[in-house]
């Protein structure tokens, strides 16, 4: 008696209860392959095992678009943004980031002090003051490249902005090789 429906596949796989078995794919090459998709141009592989290729900050940084000093802002940028939503209770700005299982519940971690709270409230404050009086577009670009990690269109405002919170924090130029 033949079967109904559409011919078995050949070649392929099968589990003991005749489905077909998916071939397991290296996830560093799968990720590999996504860092090259998402590059203006293409690199050697051994380049894109690099973790600053993970995030849009780490792009730009490595394909020379903005310098260390520009790079070490955003990330201090991005920690700070980290540290206000965490100690605030807020949720991850980070869409990709957020766990769809969490929400219910206490947290286990230990509380910060008032003490805590006020200063990365003053710190987030006294930042976000900075760049809007250099301009009132600085936060949403900075925000938009360094927490929610987003591509950036023109880094000229990004540079800008970046280079405002290095003056704030004084961060020092990186000295050239010679």
């Amino acid at each position: 008696m033949a079967r109904k429906g559409r011919p078995r596949k050949t070649g392929v796989k099968r589990s003991k209860t005749g489905r077909i078995i998916q071939p397991q794919e290296d996830a560093r090459g799968v990720v590999i392959a996504q860092r090259l998709r998402l590059v203006e141009r293409p690199t050697g592989k051994e380049r894109l095992t690099d973790p600053e290729w993970g995030y849009e900050l780490g792009r730009l940084f490595v394909t020379g678009k903005i310098s260390h000093r520009e790079h070490e802002a955003g990330k201090r940028y991005a920690g700070l943004v980290a540290r206000y939503t965490r100690i605030k209770g807020l949720p991850s700005p980070n869409v990709r980031a957020s766990g769809l299982e969490s929400g219910g519940g206490r947290s286990l971690a230990i509380e910060p002090d008032a003490d805590a709270i006020r200063r990365v409230s003053i710190a987030m404050h006294e930042v976000s003051e900075r760049l809007f009086c250099a301009d009132p577009g600085f936060e949403a670009v900075v925000r938009r490249a360094c927490v929610e990690d987003l591509p950036v269109v023109g880094t000229s405002d990004l540079r800008a902005a970046l280079i405002e919170l290095a003056d704030f924090w004084q961060i020092p130029e990186q000295k050239q090789a010679s």
